[in-house]
C-alpha cells in the first residue's frame, strides 16, 4: 500500500510506502501523529460506504418529512389548544412509520398513531379529526411523492469523508500555514486507488475505484496494547 499526502494540516509532502509493519520515527511535532490518523480516518471513513449513505438518505428524509408535518400542524390556529409536545412526539412516531413503508401509509396507521397519545394529552374528538385530515393532505401533496428528498449521492459521499476527517482533526485539515493550498490524500493498493482532495476544510473530490472492505484502529499509546492483551486473558473467550 502506497500513501501519498500533500498540504495536509503540518505535512508538506510525503511518501509513504507500507509493507508489513511499517515504522515511521521522527522528532516531536513531525507529523507521525498526522498520518496515522490520515491512515484511520480514511479506513474508517469509507468502510461500509453504502450503509453510510443510505443511513444519510434517510436521516435527511425523516428530517425533512418531520418538518412538513409539524409545519402543517402548528400553523393551524384550530390547533392552537394541542400540546407541542404531542405534536412532536406524534409527528416523529408517523415519520418512522412513513420512512420504513412510504407507499402503505393509511389514515388507520395515523387514527392509531394519534389514539395511542391521545388519552395521555387529552385530545377532543374533533382535534383529532382535523389533524388527521391535515397529514393526509400534506401526505398527498408533498411527502409520498417519489422526488420529496433529492440527494446527490456523490456529493453525500464527500460529506461523510469530511465528517470523519473534521472529527479527527478537530475541523482543520488544510495547512494552518498557507491555508489557501489545496491538500491532497491519495491511497493506492493493489493498483486501485482512491484521491481526495481538500479545500477550506472541505472535501471537494473523491476520485477511484478503490473499494475499502476494512476498519483501522488508532492507538495513540503503546501501553493501551498491554491493557488489551490482559482484558482478553481474563474473558470468557480463554476459559475452559
Amino acid at each position: 500500500m502506497n500513501l501519498k499526502i500533500r498540504n495536509f494540516g503540518a505535512i508538506k509532502n510525503a511518501d509513504i510506502k507500507v509493507d508489513g509493519i511499517t515504522v515511521i520515527t521522527g522528532n516531536n511535532n513531525t507529523g507521525k501523529s498526522t498520518i496515522g490518523k490520515i491512515f484511520y480516518t480514511f479506513f474508517n471513513s469509507f468502510y461500509d460506504m453504502e450503509t453510510k449513505i443510505e443511513n444519510s438518505i434517510k436521516a435527511k428524509q425523516q428530517s425533512v418529512c418531520i418538518e412538513e408535518l409539524r409545519e402543517a400542524l402548528m400553523s393551524d390556529q384550530r390547533l392552537d389548544g394541542v400540546p407541542r409536545q404531542f405534536i412532536r412526539i406524534f409527528t416523529r412516531r408517523l415519520t418512522n412509520k412513513i420512512i420504513e413503508d412510504r407507499e402503505n401509509i393509511s389514515r388507520e396507521d395515523i387514527e392509531k398513531t394519534i389514539l395511542a397519545l391521545s388519552n395521555r394529552y387529552l385530545l377532543k374528538k374533533e382535534e383529532i379529526k382535523l389533524i388527521e385530515d391535515l397529514i393526509v393532505q400534506v401526505l398527498n401533496d408533498k411527502i409520498l411523492r417519489e422526488d420529496y428528498v433529492i440527494v446527490d449521492e456523490i456529493d453525500l459521499e464527500k460529506e461523510i469523508v469530511a465528517r470523519y476527517f473534521k472529527s479527527i482533526f478537530n475541523d482543520q485539515i488544510n495547512s494552518l500555514i498557507d491555508y489557501e493550498t489545496v491538500a491532497e490524500i491519495d491511497v493506492n493498493i493493489q493498483k486501485k486507488n482512491l484521491n481526495l482532495i481538500f479545500k477550506n476544510n472541505d472535501c471537494e473530490e473523491i476520485n477511484g475505484n478503490l473499494a475499502i472492505l476494512h476498519q483501522a484502529f488508532y492507538l495513540d499509546d503503546p501501553f493501551i496494547a498491554d491493557d488489551l492483551d490482559k482484558c482478553f486473558m481474563e474473558s470468557s473467550f480463554y476459559e475452559n
